[in-house]
């Protein structure tokens, strides 16, 4: 039998092997005492047989477990009448995993006192699901509900038994797709591996272990084509310490980490969340997210949203719908965490909800519920977004992903097909081993890509320390924003598809670069080299987010991120003075193409000062046709000739 050692992350089980250590655990892990909730039997009981079992619970309270069984064995060998005996030592036997000796023993004492206790059709209700035979558990658990004078505190454990039964018998009616694939011995231990989390381009896999059966550590792989390319190790200090680290989530890059950690000090609780950044010294002494996210009570098992401005996680403060919850969180324009609420009703019950996963769809949500009909204990749930704050009905992802066991923690990876997850199976490297499989297609999220980068300097190619942005332009919001490292220049994330982008970098000292991409359901992913050119006079920068409808001066409200960053360009390099170029393609008269270029040129102009850029650092002019930078043939062509943008003037 499995006993549960709880750990930061809150997941993992041990196995206490032992038939003393099993014993030595019962009074203390029982729901009931051996003499709670038993009614007088109908047949007499001599005297001695209940001194004889008055020694034997006297034997357990002193945790003589062997002497206890041996006098409850000769109590019943010499009185089988006797209910209490039978009942007490079929629930050591349970605990000892004997489990046909126990249950024999309850169906005896069921069908000759059926009105002793309701503790025989208890047992054999969990333990006929337990065994998957679950018409019996139906017919136990609708058996205990009639039971006469069923304690209050059973019966909603008696109902969620009866519908999980009647779930399971449909579902395994209709079995969905499920073949998992060990991840292999680079990444599987003897120890049980957890929570898995790969960054956007699937480069490298975070995930906990549990070393020993005792410490928790974060551990990191580096993967290929989707195989492993070494042994996983641990990740360095001060990520990892003596204490339990685990429960953990990553921003698409992998360069930020929110992981929980237990009984620190300077905590807020029992288990708080807490933050650490990969810079180019390494990676940052983590940080407790401090109130409102931590509270005194238990916090764990975080998901960060694809673009880092929404935090799901799990605890057990006041305010929810049950023991655990799952809570959220935003990131505030002031940069701090906003005021956990609670998931609705959709999402929370009067159960238990861990393990949030959000996909970088962020639009589906993955996690564990206790409260819904399903296979048992706990099991894995999609849900559906329907609004910024609130998700549709959870789907139960069904048999034999979900079984009688607990199921905790997914990951879904980006573009869907594929998911991740720990599970105890015959012929693993050890306990909890790391599984890929194929996810039913009706369980997936929806598409997204990955796009890459690296910042160069434009005339030595060296790698820049550079900032990068990008902005979705239907609502001009913020969804990736992240300094380069001076190493390597690089920059990744995830994307929701169906989605134009713009992407824009800068540094001091250099013009600012800006591009814009469509992502659509055909397109994969994303890889761009971002040459930066030092500011030079006469250079001419093309301001590719800048857009307007046809023959229209009227800047398109799209284009106010790229004025937002033109504006703080200026601000960083207050020397410099720019001409804002206006250029069409030859559709058209001369003179009309002029005079559209230039009131084109006149809006990013007039929309400039209204960020406040002095006019004495700033010309327009349109030029109209007269200086293609591409064949006016094709319309590739005249769309690239087709532009506003801006050159520094000499000063």
């Amino acid at each position: 039998m499995r006993f549960k050692v709880i750990h930061c992350s809150g997941l993992r089980f041990g196995f206490y092997r032992h038939l003393g250590i099993i014993l030595s655990l019962y009074l203390l892990i029982s729901p009931f005492a051996p003499q709670s909730y038993l009614l007088a039997q109908t047949t007499p009981i001599p005297d001695k047989a209940k001194e004889m079992y008055q020694k034997a619970l006297k034997l357990l309270q002193e945790k003589d477990y062997k002497a206890a069984t041996e006098v409850l064995a000769s109590t019943i060998k010499k009185y089988p009448e006797y209910g209490k005996a039978h009942l007490t030592l079929a629930e050591l036997y349970l605990q000892a995993n004997q489990v046909e000796e126990a249950r024999l023993a309850f169906e005896y004492i069921h069908q000759s006192e059926p009105e002793l206790s309701f503790r025989p059709l208890w047992h054999l209700a969990r333990m006929a699901h337990r065994t998957e035979d679950f018409q019996a558990a139906y017919d136990y658990w609708g058996q205990l509900l009639e039971y006469p004078k069923l304690p209050e505190e059973i019966k909603p454990e008696a109902q969620k038994g009866r519908s999980d039964a009647q779930f399971a018998l449909e579902a395994i009616k209709a079995p969905v797709a499920y073949a998992p694939v060990g991840l292999g011995p680079l990444v599987n231990s003897k120890d049980d591996e957890y929570i898995p989390l790969f960054n956007a381009d699937q480069s490298e896999l975070i995930f906990t272990r549990l070393v020993d059966g005792q410490q928790e550590d974060l551990m990191h792989a580096r993967f290929a084509a989707g195989e492993p390319l070494d042994t996983a190790r641990t990740l360095p200090a001060p990520l990892n310490s003596p204490a339990n680290e685990g429960g953990h989530t990553m921003s698409q890059d992998g360069r930020l980490i929110i992981f929980t950690a237990c009984n620190r000090t300077g905590g807020k609780g029992s288990c708080d969340l807490y933050s650490s950044r990969f810079t180019s010294s390494g990676w940052s002494a983590p940080v407790n997210l401090g109130s409102p996210v931590n509270t005194p009570y238990w916090e764990s098992q975080p998901s960060l949203s694809f673009d880092g401005k929404t935090l799901y996680f799990t605890s057990k403060r006041p305010g929810g719908r049950g023991g655990t919850d799952i809570w959220m969180s935003r990131w505030l324009p002031t940069e701090a965490w906003s005021s956990p609420v609670p998931m609705d009703t959709n999402i929370n019950t009067s159960g238990d909800e861990k393990f949030p996963f959000i996909h970088p769809d962020d639009h589906t949500l993955y996690f564990t519920s206790t409260g819904r009909p399903g296979m048992g204990k706990s099991d894995l749930f999609v849900a559906r977004r329907r609004s910024r704050d609130s998700f549709g009905s959870a789907t139960n992802l069904g048999y034999p992903i979900n079984t009688v066991d607990e199921e905790n923690g997914i990951f879904v990876t980006r573009e869907g097909r594929f998911a991740l997850i720990s599970s105890e199976k015959p012929g693993g490297f050890g306990r909890g081993d790391l599984y890929q499989f194929e996810l039913p297609v009706s369980h997936r999220p929806f598409l997204a890509s990955f796009v890459a980068g690296s910042v160069v300097d434009s005339l030595s190619g060296r790698p820049l320390e550079a900032q990068v942005e990008i902005i979705r332009l239907s609502d001009q919001a913020s969804v990736f924003k992240a300094q380069t490292l001076p190493t390597d220049g690089s920059f990744l994330t995830s994307l929701p598809r169906n989605e134009r982008y713009a992407l824009q970098v800068q540094k001091n000292g250099y013009l600012f670069h800006s591009q814009h991409f469509d992502l659509n359901t055909d397109t994969a992913n994303m890889r761009y080299l971002v040459p930066l050119s030092p500011i030079r006079v006469g250079r001419e920068v093309v301001l590719q987010n800048v857009f307007f409808a046809p023959n229209e001066s009227l800047l398109d409200t799209v284009s106010g991120a790229e004025i937002l960053k033109l504006a703080e360009f200026l601000r960083q390099n207050v020397g410099i003075r720019l001409e804002i170029q206006g250029h069409t393609d030859d559709t058209g008269s001369d003179m009309a193409n002029l005079e559209l270029s230039g009131k084109r040129a006149k809006s990013v102009y007039d929309a400039l000062l209204l960020h406040d850029i002095d006019p004495n650092r700033l010309r327009y002019k349109g030029y109209g046709e007269s200086q293609p930078i591409s064949d006016n043939g094709t319309q590739s062509g005249k769309s690239k000739n087709r532009r506003t943008s801006f050159v520094v003037l000499p000063h």
